[in-house]
């Protein structure tokens, strides 16, 4: 599907679903060090995927000879508004993936609950991402994709903030998080293919997932602090929602260019 490169990049984000729910089956099935066994389980499963990852590779042709292509200050400036959405977004929706079980677990949800939850998570995620993402990603202009994941995914963390604490709050969050919170790396992939020279894809994609990772490191360090507070977790997953308002106010700065 080379005219498609939206629905392959959703495709590949895909994945993550499919590992959230295979996660939420079988943590329940294994003894209390059953961690131990699904590290060892996803070590086994990334040397396998070595086969096809090595095949796609061969069949890549290879880039011009010369030195790595990098991105100049303008292409950075260019995408400023999407590097900041990034690391928001990153900061704010694994603030809510690290506590959202804690905050179950407080509000008396036993595990039963909270591995359906993260089953339904990670069918929506599937779903969305295959079937919506892929698709809207690769037609809206500027920031508009980033912006409405940013919404839907702070949408998604209000139901266990505002609702009665129970299973309804709880599977209504992982729906409408799930459907949404893996759409912000295929918006980022997207933006930065149609925005940047094919010369420099690779290391704007790189740039980017840098100042997502950024995010991700930031937003549980300060989310924990505030849950440790007289707040406890609630304080912190409120962080996360305005984190992912914040990131929302960002992308709508993101101009189209080509």
């Amino acid at each position: 599907m080379p005219g498609r490169p939206a629905l392959l990049v959703a495709i590949y984000m895909g994945g993550v679903g499919i590992g959230v729910v295979l996660s939420g089956l079988v943590v329940p099935l294994l003894p209390a060090d059953g961690w131990r066994l699904g590290w060892l389980a996803m070590g086994v499963l990334a040397v396998a995927a070595l086969i096809p990852a090595w095949l796609g590779a061969r069949a890549v042709a290879e880039p011009p000879a010369g030195h790595a292509a990098v991105l100049t200050g303008a292409q950075i400036r260019r995408l400023g508004p999407t590097f900041g959405w990034y690391v928001l977004f990153g900061a704010g929706y694994v603030s809510y993936m690290t506590f959202v079980i804690a905050l179950l677990r407080s509000q008396g949800l036993g595990a039963s609950v909270t591995a359906v939850f993260f089953v339904v998570l990670g069918v929506a995620s599937v779903l969305s991402t295959l079937t919506v993402w892929g698709h809207l990603a690769g037609r809206m202009t500027g920031g508009r994709a980033p912006a409405l994941v940013a919404v839907i995914v702070f949408l998604g963390v209000l139901p266990v903030l505002l609702l009665p604490a129970g299973r309804f709050a709880a599977l209504l969050s992982a729906v409408v998080f799930g459907a949404s919170f893996m759409a912000g790396p295929t918006a980022a992939t997207v933006i930065a293919r149609r925005m940047l020279p094919q010369t420099v894809w690779t290391a704007g994609i790189a740039m980017l997932t840098v100042a997502f990772s950024a995010g991700q490191a930031i937003g549980p360090l300060v989310s924990g602090l505030l849950s440790d507070s007289a707040g406890g977790i609630t304080r912190g997953l409120w962080l996360s929602a305005g984190l992912l308002v914040a990131a929302a106010v960002v992308a709508v700065f993101q101009r189209e260019h080509s």
